[in-house]
């Protein structure tokens, strides 16, 4: 800490992600790993102020379905290995306002990311079985590089209780729960082609085609409970859920621990 009121620090950390598509089209699977400077301040003691810049990059598994024109209950599917990188800054400020043993703490917020995913190229696996009317195999694509800006508007807030565990574990449970709302564009942008000639009728070189696509919600609610062990005035370890909904029909489970040393 450079001095009572304002704190320097790096986190590194990393997590791991599945989405499942819609009408069983498969799932993506990520990996990311991110590094963040941080620094928090207080200019009252009932008021805060964080921001921080941030950088990582991810390892991208996809897998898609390709129903049967036939049989659509019937999935082959088109699998793809790809990587990106994403960062951005945010600024948080916000209040402490006791409430008997309770603290609450809202906040108001904005989040910038800038997040590439690189081109990739799909594996189509045939499909085969006595079941089907026909064998079939998935059409490959090809997906040049992608890329996506947000600017996310947040308000929200956390209220939380202490109690103090055997050989001076200090305890912490809040209920934390945030607001936010997309500035701008929630659409991408996808630039595509088959990956052979199989679907191209002028039979040369396979033609790109355009369509764009909702990548990011425009609204999302997020609620969950956290709990945190306080071993020493450096030493946390904060574990927690959290649910969050896009207020239509996207849902979202998360499952988070974090441990913190200060030095």
């Amino acid at each position: 800490p450079a001095d009572s009121t304002l704190l320097f620090g790096v986190n590194l950390g990393g997590h791991a992600a599945r989405a499942t598509l819609h009408g069983d089209g498969g799932r993506i699977r990520q990996e990311n790993f991110r590094a963040t400077a941080y620094a928090s301040a207080l200019p009252t003691p009932l008021t805060f102020i964080d921001a921080a810049i941030y950088g990582g990059f991810s390892d991208y598994t996809v897998n898609r379905h390709q129903a049967s024109p036939l049989q659509p209950a019937a999935r082959a599917t088109a699998n793809a290995d790809t990587t990106g990188f994403d960062a951005g800054a945010s600024l948080r400020a916000g209040l402490f306002l006791p409430l008997g043993l309770f603290m609450f703490t809202p906040h108001v917020g904005l989040e910038y990311t800038h997040a590439e995913v690189d081109a990739f190229t799909e594996n189509a696996k045939h499909r085969t079985g006595a079941d089907l009317a026909e064998d079939f195999t998935a059409d490959a694509l090809h997906l040049s590089r992608l890329n996506q800006d947000s600017l996310r508007a947040q308000i929200g807030g956390a209220l939380s209780c202490q109690a103090s565990l055997i050989s001076h574990v200090g305890v912490r449970l809040s209920l934390n729960f945030s607001y936010a709302r997309e500035l701008l564009d929630t659409k991408t942008k996808i630039h595509a082609r088959f990956a052979d000639n199989a679907n191209n009728a002028g039979g040369g070189a396979p033609a790109f085609f355009d369509t764009r696509v909702v990548s990011t919600a425009q609204d999302i609610v997020q609620v969950g409970p956290s709990l945190e062990f306080a071993f020493s005035p450096n030493t946390t370890l904060t574990i927690g859920y959290t649910y969050g909904s896009d207020l239509r029909d996207q849902t979202a489970n998360r499952i988070h621990a974090a441990f913190h040393l200060r030095f």
